[in-house]
């Protein structure tokens, strides 16, 4: 774009001037643009009297707006606007797979009774197609269960959800349910804290403890580490004696009791193509509790025996699931918050885990991720690019006015881009996205662009003219170009802000605020700094 709008000033404009433009007229009517470049022009000769006053105020407005930036939400990519909801429904781990179907389309029922909701598909036990990208995946587990609603707009998305969670609450006591929205980024939007070390033990206590930490969050819809709860499960202690009495061993024991609680294949039934498993096993409702597995029957050589004769059973507790990376064990909670964004979790849960730090000791390490993570990760890709940038700005630069001092003015200008950005998002209930750091970036460039303009037309009127005067006609002169330049691109990026979804409407209002402002800054702010900077050059003279 910028290329084609060099070729098009250079060439077409220049011709379209020539074959369309009005004959000026001799003395020419000054119209409102005109009286206020008088006007400004006035200003700058006033200020230059005091150019360190001028300077300064500038400088004094962006440190008011630096001021502002920890106020502004941070947020890395919004939430989608696709008319859908995700379930991700989780029973107690250890369940059966059909009561978790049972309990799964029990909510899908209730889901299709809603008016808002235009179909519902359910997966049980796996998280189904990864349909879109950013895509948080189910995991595939026979206690949990993975649904996609699709409503009739986005609006209606959003009125659903109270009403969900209102019943999960009521109807679903056992379940943990989260429902959310698709994000657009890679990861959803919300805190992850991962806490890596050797003992199970203390590492599971030290997730309750964060869960505990972040359950005072406001507007919190998940609070859960990856881990679980553990579970009850009965231990079979074999007793060897016994069991080589009536010759069996442990083994024998084992598949016995496969075979009664599982099944076991004893054939297979041929319908046209398909075949059929055929599985015995005993009735389950039998098995219900411990007394039901003692009281089994196991063949031997002598007949019958009750595996309580050979065999007692303790109750025990287990992990649910233990989960490892690069061969450490790591357990992570993830926090999701509708009112809080993850810079604010992190700073809700900083007390929490800076206790936990204290007291696990060295052995373990807590670190913070989600879209967190995730943010310092693209801003340390953008980072690696800005050296090169820099050297082809500089090098830029110094082709262009061949003057260290004029180059420095140049770039002092690129912090005037902050003064007006959290003034427009604080103003617009807009966050800091990612997207919003690319405009800033952009903001940069255009900010500097009106530097080199006013710089080399001071350059040009100081053949002529003193210092002073030329830095104020230069002033006058530019003023219109760089006011027009700066207007429209503010008012092509009104719909973008007025309409461009949570993705490109926080961008649009910061390049809104920041050029807004930063234009009205260069116009006093570089005046004041070339007045100062280049002060001792002769007119005429060599450049420093």
């Amino acid at each position: 774009m910028l290329t084609g709008s060099f070729i098009a000033a250079t060439s077409f404009l220049p011709v379209l001037a020539i074959r369309f433009l009005p004959e000026p007229k001799a003395t020419p009517a000054p119209g409102i643009l005109e009286r206020l470049g008088t006007g400004y022009g006035r200003l700058v000769r006033l200020g230059l009297r005091a150019p360190w006053v001028m300077v300064l105020l500038c400088l004094l407005v962006v440190a008011g707006g630096v001021s502002q930036m920890g106020k502004v939400p941070q947020q890395m990519f919004p939430l989608s606007e696709r008319a859908q909801l995700l379930v991700y429904f989780d029973l107690p781990r250890g369940s059966d797979i059909s009561a978790t179907e049972s309990e799964a389309l029990r909510f899908s029922e209730w889901l299709r009774s809603n008016e808002e909701v235009t179909s519902v598909t359910s997966f049980i036990g796996y998280g189904g197609p990864r349909f879109v990208l950013s895509l948080d995946p189910a995991e595939t587990d026979p206690a949990s269960a993975f649904m996609v609603v699709n409503t009739s707009d986005f609006g209606a998305s959003e009125k659903l959800l109270p009403r969900a969670r209102a019943e999960l609450d009521r109807a679903f006591p056992d379940a943990r349910v989260r429902l959310k929205r698709v994000a657009m980024g890679g990861r959803e939007p919300g805190l992850e804290v991962a806490i890596s070390g050797p003992d199970p033990d203390r590492l599971l206590a030290a997730a309750h403890d964060v869960e505990a930490g972040f359950s005072s969050a406001p507007g919190l819809t998940e609070n859960a580490g990856d881990w679980g709860n553990r579970r009850l499960i009965g231990r079979v202690i074999v007793a060897q004696d016994e069991a080589r009495l009536h010759g069996l061993s442990t083994r024998d024991l084992s598949q016995t009791m496969a075979g009664m609680l599982e099944g076991r294949p004893i054939s297979v039934l041929r319908e046209g193509d398909s075949q059929i498993p055929i599985t015995l096993r005993l009735d389950p409702e039998s098995m219900e509790g411990p007394m039901a597995v003692a009281n089994m029957t196991i063949s031997t050589s002598a007949g019958l025996i009750l595996t309580e004769q050979i065999a007692s059973f303790e109750p025990d507790l287990e992990f649910s699931s233990l989960r490892r990376v690069n061969g450490q064990r790591r357990v992570t909670v993830t926090a999701i918050s509708t009112e809080l964004t993850a810079p604010a979790l992190a700073d809700h849960i900083a007390p929490t885990l800076e206790r936990l730090q204290e007291e696990l000791g060295p052995e373990y390490d807590i670190a913070l991720g989600g879209e967190i993570e995730q943010s310092a990760e693209v801003r340390e890709k953008l980072g690696g690019g800005f050296p090169a940038a820099v050297a082809v700005m500089l090098v830029a630069l110094m082709v262009q006015f061949n003057s260290f001092r004029r180059v420095v003015v140049t770039l002092a200008c690129v912090p005037l881009v902050i003064a007006g950005v959290p003034l427009a998002l604080l103003a617009f209930g807009q966050p800091l996205s990612f997207f919003g750091t690319l405009g800033m970036i952009a903001l940069s460039g255009i900010v500097i662009n009106n530097a080199i303009v006013l710089i080399d037309q001071i350059d040009i009127e100081r053949r002529t003219m003193s210092l002073d005067a030329a830095i104020a006609e230069s002033a006058r002169k530019r003023f219109r170009p760089i006011l027009l330049t700066s207007l429209t691109t503010v008012l092509g990026l009104i719909p973008m802000a007025t309409t461009g979804g949570g993705l490109w409407e926080p961008m649009a209002t910061l390049m809104i605020g920041g050029l807004g402002l930063a234009s009205v800054l260069t116009l006093f702010y570089v005046p004041a700094l070339y007045r100062l900077a280049l002060s001792r050059e002769i007119n005429g003279g060599p450049q420093v």
